[in-house]
């Protein structure tokens, strides 16, 4: 089933999520990355694994699959970034849930179509905003968009620390919230 999308108000960032972000990018060592796999849950997609990743065909309208439950212990306040490499037959429309039960998304945009490996990051903390607990959760809902018979390939699923460039991109973002 579809979930409806709650926003939260324009411009509000709660100095919480930039304080996590800010500590976390300045940490030293940074926190060891966190291998994630694919879970089982899924809705109109087929997956198969393939190489060192897995290959995801849209076979419908609403196409998502859940990462695996999150090792025990994992603090996402540290390793507050989903990261990942991708290959896709059509733009990848990217959502997120945080928790299926809320009905609360993140949708950071569109990514191009691409025959080459691309990287893919997604600062959870810069969406821990409202009642949408990013950093709260214990896995994400990962959601692809149309059309059916597109092809997203992905590897090299982690959770990291934010580094530079991250946070490059939360000022990018902050500044598009705000304007």
């Amino acid at each position: 089933p579809a979930f409806p999308f709650k926003r939260s108000p324009v411009g509000a960032f709660p100095i919480r999520s930039l304080i996590l972000l800010l500590l976390a990018a300045a940490r030293a060592p940074a926190a060891a990355p966190i291998p994630l796999a694919l879970g089982t849950e899924k809705n109109q997609v087929e997956v198969k694994e393939v190489d060192d990743g897995w290959e995801i065909k849209v076979t419908g309208g609403d196409p998502w699959i859940w990462t695996s439950t999150f090792p025990a212990g994992t603090a996402l306040a540290e390793t507050s970034v989903l990261a990942l490499v991708y290959q896709a037959t059509d733009s990848v429309g990217w959502t997120f849930f945080a928790r299926a039960e809320a009905g609360y998304g993140i949708r950071p945009g569109w990514s191009g179509k691409t025959n080459t490996w691309a990287p893919f990051a997604l600062p959870l903390a810069f969406y821990d905003t409202g009642d949408n607990r990013a950093l709260d959760c214990s896995r994400l809902r990962m959601g692809f968009g149309g059309p059916v018979g597109k092809v997203v390939k992905l590897r090299n699923l982690y959770l990291r620390a934010p580094n530079a460039q991250d946070m490059k991109l939360v000022e990018a973002l902050m500044k598009k919230r705000a304007a």
